[in-house]
């Protein structure tokens, strides 16, 4: 978007710079009138040169730049664009050439002087094309620059305090919602670079005057973001147009985090409460606390999956505890204030009359409702901050009462409906359980914004103080103090009410996704690694009897695979989804932040998850794959949180192997040497190399004869007998191809086609023998070797299965 030079044509060779050769093209600049199509190249060239000239002089000579001064060549600029018929490729020349100097000027003299005669601010205050995109990125682009040279010094050279004239702040953000992402990131950078600067006067000018408006737009523009994210779930457009969607709105919500973490806190206060006011309580906590809408049924309300959502992307992506410690504290607390419940259903606040909504989807509030309904968009009107009328009052504000005032000041007496829709979804009965995970698991993260004391209040830890140990029976009470679908918990509750909820969901799993899964069980062992749970005898054990229950349930359901009457095809069949399965669940625990920021988890929460994905669509129950992934990744955080406290880094790849193996503990690989015996082997040909076939109880071998050493042989090519494929085709009698599925390279065999997300391959390989008999005799042998191998295996994951389940719990399963 951003050519280094602005003329078309090819670069020409290169020119040696001094003042006499700035002289000559100063000449030549002034021997042109006007600027029209015949000479327009030409002039662009020749202020291309000058800024080469200069940047030159500035490095080696200072007598150029003295001259570029003396001839009064900025301020000739300036009035060449603000020249209504001056071309645009001179425009965008000009424009580069002063952003150049801006970023390559080192001396203050010469800064100063770029700086001085108001010229910088009239450019500034020209009024371009705005509907040119190139006019408008190199405009930008030059106010960047501006910014990036900005200091308690330079300060004083772009604001007015005596006229109240800011045209660097005030012009751009007039763009900080363009539909361009380059130029959004730009006004963003601008304004903070402005937000730093320490000199009161400027920050009094921004505090009480245009941040005023320009933070309201900032929070009507972040509700049109949600309103927008919320309608194209509804519309059920596609995971990328929704991911799109989340990227602009993760961006965002990333610059106010910036904002929000300068040393300016009367600009941090202003801020939140404009978030506060215009966004997050009348729009996200509305949407969490209202009906409970399904997406497509039209509202001016968006649904509880986008609430949730946007809680969680809030909470992982800002660090302000001003901003969150009044959100996270309304959605966790067990009651609240009447009072706030009652204002918060007060109609939002309109956006003022100088804001203008996306001008991509043009979703303000009033026109939500329509476009969920098929209505028409609202037309788009220029921002108009000079005129802006004095923003209204928000949080929530009703005759001077704010309605987060009102969570300090008045009587908790009334149930949390937040908190009751949170913990509804952490029973798993419906698809908002991952971002609901992801919400928890980002408050709990979040240690600057919500303070430790919030997660005690909440239940979502319990208190540092308490290290009474328990008996065995107040144990087994704290381990079922909660039933998976009781009613609320009262105010007495269990301190461990959310991480016990998590796992007694886990234990009734059946309608989870994998993914969800995994994603509990990460949240399960972050909040168990703390040293209140682990390290405190009573919880520890509280924790260890829950999760046990849910092993063994998951267990059972798991062996009904194996039962005495299910097919042994089927069963052959699980022992293969058992191996892969296993290779999939040493992988690490999926990142919290990373999984429930995806535009899929917001689909699954509104179950509008294309069932294309099937990554995030498959659940736990719905065959024996995505049981024995239920069972490992429980079976897994059992085994993890017995080693909390001795594994370095215990979410990341397990390292423990695959349990069943009926391998000896040096099995022959590639290079080494077996002695030849004819009554175990079966010469053949690969490629054009003679191997011979050696019969092995546990491996495939194909072996090369050891010329140097008579009677052995080497191993050229060694796999695990269970997983190969031996098969003889019709018209190639005297061929027996291999087929193996292998993790590592079975040495010369040939891959076919890229592994799996496992790291599993597909490997062939062709044997040719001298008769049709001998092949046939080949195959049986690998057959019968290969069916014994899997019987043994087979019986191995069975007594493996077995030893999950105490003899005790084994009344309720099918004998094996």
């Amino acid at each position: 978007m951003f050519p280094f030079w602005g003329s078309t044509k090819e670069a020409p060779a290169k020119v040696e710079y001094s003042l006499n050769r700035l002289q000559e093209l100063h000449h030549k600049l002034e021997g042109f009138a006007y600027v029209d199509d015949r000479n327009r190249e030409e002039i662009v060239e020749i202020v291309r040169q000058i800024t080469e000239a200069l940047v030159w002089g500035e490095r080696n000579d200072a007598s150029v730049f003295d001259f570029f001064c003396e001839k009064n060549l900025l301020g000739h600029f300036v009035r060449l664009l603000a020249l209504p018929r001056t071309p645009k490729s001179l425009k965008t020349q000009l424009l580069q050439t002063l952003s150049i100097l801006v970023q390559n000027i080192t001396k203050e003299t010469s800064l100063y002087y770029l700086f001085s005669n108001n010229y910088v601010n009239q450019l500034i205050s020209t009024p371009f094309d705005w509907s040119d995109d190139d006019i408008l990125a190199y405009y930008i682009s030059f106010l960047k620059s501006l910014s990036l040279r900005l200091n308690p010094e330079t300060i004083k050279f772009f604001f007015n305090e005596r006229a109240d004239h800011f045209p660097l702040y005030t012009e751009a953000i007039r763009f900080f919602h363009h539909r361009d992402n380059m130029v959004r990131t730009s006004v963003r950078t601008l304004t903070l670079a402005v937000f730093r600067v320490t000199d009161p006067a400027m920050r009094r000018f921004v505090l009480h005057r245009n941040s005023q408006y320009y933070f309201t737009h900032l929070a009507c523009h972040l509700r049109d973001l949600w309103f927008k994210l919320d309608a194209l779930l509804c519309s059920g457009a596609a995971a990328s147009q929704l991911q799109e969607a989340v990227d602009t709105h993760e961006d965002m919500l990333c610059y106010l985090d910036d904002v929000l973490s300068l040393d300016f806190p009367e600009l941090q206060a202003l801020l939140c409460d404009r978030l506060h006011g215009f966004a997050i309580l009348p729009v996200v906590l509305q949407g969490l606390g209202g009906s409970d809408r399904r997406p497509g049924q039209g509202s001016a309300q968006i649904c509880r999956a986008s609430a949730m959502y946007i809680l969680n992307e809030l909470t992982s992506k800002c660090k302000s505890p001003l901003l969150l410690q009044p959100i996270v504290r309304v959605v966790l607390s067990t009651r609240l204030p009447v009072g706030f419940l009652e204002r918060l259903r007060a109609p939002p606040p309109p956006p003022p009359p100088s804001y203008t909504s996306l001008s991509d989807a043009n979703l303000t509030l009033a026109a939500h409702g329509q476009v969920l309904a098929g209505g028409s968009q609202a037309a788009r009107s220029p921002n108009k901050y000079h005129s802006a009328a004095p923003a209204r009052s928000a949080s929530g504000e009703v005759d001077g009462v704010s309605a987060l005032s009102l969570l300090t000041s008045s009587k908790s007496d009334a149930p949390n409906p937040f908190r009751r829709v949170l913990t509804e979804a952490l029973k798993g009965m419906d698809d908002m359980l991952l971002v609901a995970a992801g919400f928890l698991g980002s408050a709990h993260r979040n240690t600057s914004g919500v303070p430790r004391e919030l997660l005690e209040t909440a239940r979502i830890l319990p208190s540092h103080h308490s290290h009474k140990p328990a008996t065995t029976d107040e144990v087994a009470s704290e381990a079922s103090t909660m039933t998976p679908y009781g009613d609320s918990i009262p105010a007495d509750a269990h301190p461990l009410e959310i991480l016990l909820r998590l796992i007694h969901t886990l234990r009734y799993h059946e309608n989870l996704h994998v993914k969800t899964l995994r994603v509990c069980c990460r949240l399960v062992l972050e909040l168990y690694q703390e040293h209140s749970v682990c390290g405190n005898p009573r919880w520890h054990d509280a924790v260890s009897a829950s999760i046990w229950e849910t092993h063994l349930r998951v267990s059972q359901n798991l062996l009904v695979y194996l039962a005495p009457d299910s097919d042994l095809s089927g069963q052959q069949s699980f022992l293969d989804q058992f191996v892969d399965a296993w290779e999939w669940h040493r992988h690490p625990y999926p990142d919290l932040e990373r999984t429930c920021s995806d535009a899929r988890a917001l689909q699954m929460a509104a179950a509008m998850v294309p069932e294309a994905e099937r990554g995030w669509t498959e659940t736990t129950g719905s065959n024996a794959e995505t049981a024995i992934r239920c069972y490992l990744t429980v079976r897994r955080l059992v085994r993890d949180l017995r080693l909390v406290n001795s594994l370095p880094d215990v979410a990341g790849r397990s390292t423990e192997l695959l349990p069943i193996s009926i391998e000896e503990d040096d099995p022959p690989l590639e290079g080494s040497t077996l002695p030849l015996k004819f009554s175990n082997m079966l010469v053949c040909t690969s490629g054009q190399d003679t191997r011979c076939l050696i019969e092995h109880p546990t491996r495939f071998l194909l072996a090369s004869p050891d010329l140097s050493n008579p009677g052995m042989a080497v191993v050229k090519t060694s796999a695990p007998l269970q997983f190969i494929t031996p098969r003889i085709e019709n018209a190639k009698p005297r061929i027996l191809e291999i087929w193996l599925q292998v993790y590592a390279s079975p040495g010369q065999a040939a891959p076919c086609g890229a592994p799996d997300s496992n790291g599993k391959q597909s490997y062939t390989v062709e044997l040719q023998f001298n008769d049709a008999r001998s092949c046939d005799a080949a195959l049986r042998q690998l057959d019968r070797t290969r069916a014994h191998a899997r019987r043994a295996m087979l019986m191995q994951l069975k007594h493996f299965l077995r030893g999950s389940i105490p003899p005790s719990q084994e009344n309720s399963v099918h004998a094996i």
